[in-house]
């Protein structure tokens, strides 16, 4: 994902003074003790974090930071879990910014370019975000209407045609269909009853099906 391949000493450089910055703020960080394993505050720092509250943008962009730095610097970063009294707990990426020289590491080098995108583009990754915000809908629209999978899929498609200002993603948590709205999905899917002298919502359109898939 990220794009740091020329490790020369100058592309490093850029990213030395901040590095050492990283790492004098997780040093200094108030009610914050750690006891792990790493050097947090003297070569390592905290880069990246997402907690209980995060919303659906934060945690993609956590995880797709995470995957992206772990597998090219497996030895150089630690996803740590701790307890936190405000949000109940707190994930943080932290990664070695220092060699045992003083000298930016590539990692660090790679965690810094990551801030950079998201200072230009706050998504790590659209697709993975797309999916989440979904995945998010259909459990509210599940929960909100107390419905299964399979019709909480055939509500959703129906609000997708009809209403698909219902499904946008509300506070970056996924659509939030109302009572209302599903109500209206179900009774235009033929999936509960009308009441009396109630108009019917439009049904959904039958679409044919595209001509690969047509068995003769």
């Amino acid at each position: 994902m990220a794009s740091v391949h020329d490790w020369s000493p100058k592309k490093l450089g850029k990213y030395q003074k901040r590095a050492e910055e990283a790492v004098q703020e997780s040093a200094s960080i108030p009610d914050f003790g750690y006891s792990g394993d790493v050097d947090l505050g003297k070569t390592w720092a905290i880069t990246f974090s997402k907690n209980r509250d995060s919303n659906l943008m934060e945690e993609s962009n956590y995880d797709s930071i995470k995957e992206d730095l772990e597998k090219r610097f497996p030895d150089d970063v630690s996803d740590e879990h701790f307890s936190h009294w405000a949000v109940g707990w707190v994930d943080h990426l932290l990664v070695r910014m220092l060699d045992k020289r003083g000298d930016v590491t590539k990692a660090g080098a790679a965690a810094l370019e990551w801030k950079e995108r998201l200072d230009g583009y706050p998504v790590a990754d659209e697709e993975d975000l797309s999916r989440r915000e979904l995945e998010a809908t259909l459990d509210n629209i599940k929960f909100e209407g107390s419905l299964d999978e399979e019709t909480a899929q055939k509500v959703y498609d129906w609000l997708s045609k009809h209403n698909p200002g219902a499904l946008e993603s509300q506070d970056m948590k996924g659509g939030d269909p109302s009572d209302k709205e599903i109500d209206e999905a179900l009774k235009g899917l033929g999936l509960k009853e009308l009441e009396e002298d109630e108009e019917p919502p439009p049904p959904m359109p039958y679409v044919d099906p595209p001509e690969q898939m047509q068995l003769w």
